[in-house]
């Protein structure tokens, strides 16, 4: 990119899951609430430290781009990055303010949906594998993830789903009822709702 006067302008892309894991709770205490918070720029000066700091690690990385095989050190230097930013830029005070026994309870549900999303589960479910109430269990995700249980649940089958329509020739059928959906219909309108396509679109698109 390049500015009006003609200077170029760095452009640092990458997937959040570079981070962590999207199901990992490091994602969903340090890279989710980024990704939901309503913060569509920052500013970094020179004249505070950590900021300092940050805008030479990113020359660091502008570095190590230019030379040939340095993915794992590029992915370390984009860590330590993002590291300063959680440490200084507050963007949600909910997460900031929840104990760790509530996170480790959130991360039992979580870890939960993950081992048994291809089941029947219910939000009552959910709530048990966290030892908490069902009320409880929807202000954890809602404070937390910005999202309830039983959505968390969906997406979750979801994106499963997305990796079978990619990696796998089984049809759609037979991936709705894999990934938990009991009704093909109503799992190609979420996925379409999800993923602005058809499962087929989907797939097609990945090939």
């Amino acid at each position: 990119m390049h500015s009006e006067n003609n200077a170029a302008i760095p452009n640092f892309l990458f997937l959040p899951s570079l981070i962590a894991p999207t199901e990992s709770l490091i994602y969903q205490k340090f890279v989710l609430p980024f990704l939901n918070a309503s913060l569509d720029y920052y500013i970094f000066s020179s004249s505070q430290e950590w900021q300092e700091e940050i805008l030479s690690e990113m020359q660091r990385l502008i570095q190590l781009s230019r030379c040939e095989i340095n993915e794992l050190q590029i992915s370390v230097q984009i860590q330590k990055i993002w590291e300063h930013i959680t440490s200084n830029v507050v963007c949600c005070p909910k997460i900031q303010s929840t104990n760790s026994s509530s996170l480790a309870r959130l991360q039992m549900m979580m870890q939960f949906i993950h081992l048994n999303y291809t089941e029947r589960i219910s939000l009552s479910d959910i709530a048990k594998a966290g030892n908490v109430s069902t009320s409880t269990a929807l202000n954890l995700f809602r404070n937390v993830l910005n999202t309830s249980p039983v959505n968390y649940l969906i997406c979750y089958r979801l994106k499963e789903a997305a990796l079978l329509l990619s990696n796998t020739e089984k049809k759609v059928s037979a991936i709705s009822i894999d990934t938990g959906f009991s009704n093909k219909d109503y799992f190609c309108r979420s996925f379409k709702q999800v993923y602005s396509l058809t499962p087929s679109e989907y797939r097609r698109a990945k090939k």
